[in-house]
């Protein structure tokens, strides 16, 4: 296993651990692979991107990866999915970090009133 890979697999598997993706909906391992081509090729380009997605709420974006989840994410919005699940991963590390919190759930409404008040 790369280590993009078990980058992109450990941040999905954080977030889904933490009840932030909903696990019943979705398989890490494939999910991990779609992007993972993805976020190479984008890597390669130098094209990953996230600062348009920043201004949304982790409520918001929770609700965007679980409609891109649910639609079965495709080439054309893969990119998308990566950029918000980096976006999620950096903001509850942020999170953790700020509140000293070790809870295993946090909920995505708390996490924007410490950081988004």
């Amino acid at each position: 296993m790369s280590k993009m890979e078990k980058i992109v697999k450990s941040s999905l598997e954080n977030l889904t651990g933490r009840g932030v993706l909903n696990q019943k909906k979705i398989d890490s391992s494939k999910l991990a692979n779609i992007l993972l081509y993805k976020v190479i090729d984008d890597l390669k380009w130098d094209e990953v991107k996230v600062s348009y997605l920043n201004r949304y709420s982790t409520v918001r974006l929770v609700s965007m990866i679980d409609n891109l989840i649910e639609e079965e994410i495709k080439d054309d919005n893969a990119e998308m999915a990566f950029n918000i699940i980096t976006i999620l991963d950096q903001r509850f590390k942020e999170y953790f970090l700020l509140t000293g919190d070790s809870s295993h759930e946090v909920k995505v409404e708390e996490v924007d009133k410490v950081l988004l008040p």
